[in-house]
C-alpha cells in the first residue's frame, strides 16, 4: 500500500511472519528494499524476558549515558552523552512519564554478559558481522533525528517493549532530504512528523517507507538508508 503522509510519498513496509533465506535475499537484500519479519524472535528468550523490569533486575546498578534531542554541537562533541544516570533511575523515569532522554549505542551486552544468552544470530541468508549488538532505549515521544549510518551496513533492527514509528528513505532520496554537508544527518530543524513544506519544499518529492514496530518484530534496513525513529 502507498500512502501520502503530510506530503511525503511513503509506502508501508511489507510484513511477513517469516521468509526463507532465498526469499529474503532475492526479494529484499539484493534489490535493497526494506521488510519486516514479525515472528523471527518468538523462539528467543528475549521475546518473553526483554521488558524494563527484567533489564532493571540485571543492570539497574549500571551507569548509563543519556542523550536528548538537542541539536548536534561541536562544542559538546559528536556522540558525547548529555548526562549519565543509573539504569534503575532511567527505567523509573521511563515508567513514570514521557521523556526525550534516550540510551544510544550502549553495549549493555558487554556490561551484562548474561544478556547474550537471550538472543540468537538469525540465519536468514545475510552475512553478519558478529560483534555484540548495541542496545537502544527511548522514552515515549523520544525522537532519533533523520540520519544514515556511517558504515553503510545492512541493518537488522529488533524492537522490544512498546512501539516505535520508523520513517526511512533510500540513499536515492538524499537530494530531497536537506542533508547537512559533510555530515550524516539532515537539517535538525525539520520535524519529520509534521514537516514545513513551505520552508523545505524539496521534501514533497521524497519517496520512502513508514512502519510501526511492535514487540519482537525485526526491521531490515538496507545499506545507507536514512532513518527517523520515534519511540
Amino acid at each position: 500500500m502507498t500512502v501520502t503522509t503530510r506530503g511525503f510519498l511513503l509506502k508501508e513496509i511489507p510484513r511477513f511472519e517469516s521468509l526463507s533465506k532465498q526469499e529474503f535475499y532475492e526479494n529484499y537484500v539484493r534489490p535493497q528494499k526494506p521488510v519486516i519479519l514479525t515472528k523471527l524472535t518468538e523462539d528467543w528468550p528475549a521475546y518473553e524476558k526483554w521488558h524494563l523490569n527484567y533489564i532493571n533486575s540485571l543492570a539497574g546498578a549500571k551507569t548509563v549515558p543519556l542523550y536528548d534531542d538537542r541539536p548536534v554541537s561541536h562544542e559538546e562533541g559528536f556522540n558525547e552523552a548529555h548526562t549519565t544516570t543509573l539504569m534503575s533511575e532511567y527505567i523509573k523515569l521511563l515508567e513514570s512519564q514521557p521523556t526525550n532522554y534516550r540510551i544510544f549505542l550502549y553495549n549493555l551486552m558487554k556490561e551484562v554478559p548474561v544478556l547474550q544468552n537471550d538472543f540468537k544470530w538469525p540465519n536468514i541468508g545475510l552475512r553478519l558481522v558478529k560483534q555484540l549488538p548495541m542496545l537502544f532505549f527511548g522514552g515515549a515521544g523520544a525522537k532519533v533525528f533523520m540520519h544514515f549510518d556511517i558504515d553503510y551496513a545492512n541493518i537488522l533492527h529488533f524492537h522490544f517493549h512498546g512501539k516505535k514509528k520508523c520513517i526511512i528513505f533510500p540513499p536515492s532520496e538524499s537530494k530531497y532530504l536537506y542533508k547537512v554537508p559533510h555530515a550524516l544527518i539532515s537539517r535538525e530543524d525539520i520535524d519529520f512528523d509534521n514537516p514545513d513544506f513551505e520552508k523545505f519544499p524539496a521534501l514533497r518529492h521524497a519517496e520512502g517507507y513508514i512502519c510501526e514496530l511492535n514487540h519482537g518484530e525485526m526491521l531490515y534496513m538496507p545499506e545507507g538508508y536514512w532513518h527517523y525513529m520515534k519511540y
